[in-house]
This record gives structure tokens, C-alpha cells and sequence, in this order.
């Protein structure tokens, strides 16, 4: 509840201060130091993830955009991941994977499609991360799993964000 609510306050106070071209004119070559962050904490939220990668592409560029995209989605994913894994902890020693709704138990939680591909579905990205530790997949699985998706969506994105000042769009 506290990410939620520090998410939520983060990004009024960014619409507050003009959006996140205004943040790259008032901290120029700092603004990473600031927008990362805010984006790390927004993306472990159930807050729409697009929109932030797509500013990040208009504002940084296609290269750094995807590079501060991914850092922050990836970073973002491993709180969610721990989260979960720590939730989910059961000292009764009986399998977590059956608190997951029957539906998504079809799903083996640890293959790369799923890890991989899931991640770049409509709330994908949260699905997985929560599967993946409710399920036992391993730390070191999931850093790199969630690093080759988080990376195809933060390229995805940011090339929509600097396409669309490229065209004049925004």
C-alpha cells in the first residue's frame, strides 16, 4: 500500500511540475536521477507501464530512453518479485503455487516463453513477476528472464516516444 501511495503522489507531483519535459529543463543532465526512480516505483505498481516508457523515448531519445526504461522496469519487476516471494512465504510448508487461480497454474511459471513472452501482454509484466515467485522460479532466473523482456518492451516503447517527436506528434 505505502508503493502505491508513494507512486501515486510521485506522479502528481511530476504532472504538478509540467510533465517530464519540464523535468529535463529544470535538471537537465540529472533527470535520470530523478525520473528512473519515479519510474522504478511506478512500474511496481499496477500503474499503465506504457506511458511512462513512451516519455521516456520522447524525452531521452530511442537509446537512452530504452536504457532508462529497462533499468527501471527491471528494477521495478525485482520488487514486485520479492514482494511476492515474500508474501507468499508459508510456514505451514504447503505449495504456494496453490493460492495461484487455476487458470494460471496451466502456465509452467519458469519457461522463458512464459517469462519472457507473458511480460509483454495487457498487465503481463505484474502477472509474471508475481507468478514467478509465488511459483519458486529462481532469483537468478528471473534477473535474467526479466531482463530480455524488460528490454524488448523499453526498446518498443521508446521508439513510439522518439518516433512521435521525430513526426512532430508531441
Amino acid at each position: 500500500a505505502a508503493v502505491v501511495v508513494a507512486s501515486g503522489l510521485t506522479w502528481r507531483w511530476l504532472e504538478i511540475t509540467g510533465g517530464p519535459t519540464a523535468l529535463t529543463d529544470r535538471f537537465g543532465p540529472w533527470a535520470p536521477l530523478v525520473s528512473v526512480p519515479t519510474h522504478t516505483l511506478l512500474s511496481s505498481t499496477p500503474f499503465p507501464r506504457e506511458l511512462l516508457g513512451v516519455a521516456n523515448g520522447s524525452v531521452y531519445g530511442l537509446w537512452l530512453g530504452t536504457l532508462y526504461g529497462w533499468a527501471a522496469w527491471w528494477s521495478g519487476g525485482m520488487i514486485e518479485f520479492a514482494l511476492a516471494r515474500r508474501s507468499a512465504h508459508n510456514p505451514t510448508k504447503t505449495p504456494t503455487e496453490s493460492r495461484l487461480p487455476s487458470w494460471l497454474r496451466l502456465f509452467p511459471a519458469g519457461h522463458p516463453a512464459v517469462m519472457i513472452l507473458g511480460r509483454q501482454l495487457p498487465f503481463g509484466f505484474h502477472a509474471v513477476n508475481v507468478m514467478a515467485a509465488i511459483s519458486g522460479v529462481t532469483i537468478k532466473r528471473q534477473m535474467l528472464l526479466s531482463a530480455i523482456s524488460n528490454f524488448i518492451f523499453a526498446f518498443i516503447a521508446a521508439a513510439t516516444g522518439a518516433g512521435l517527436v521525430a513526426t512532430g506528434l508531441i
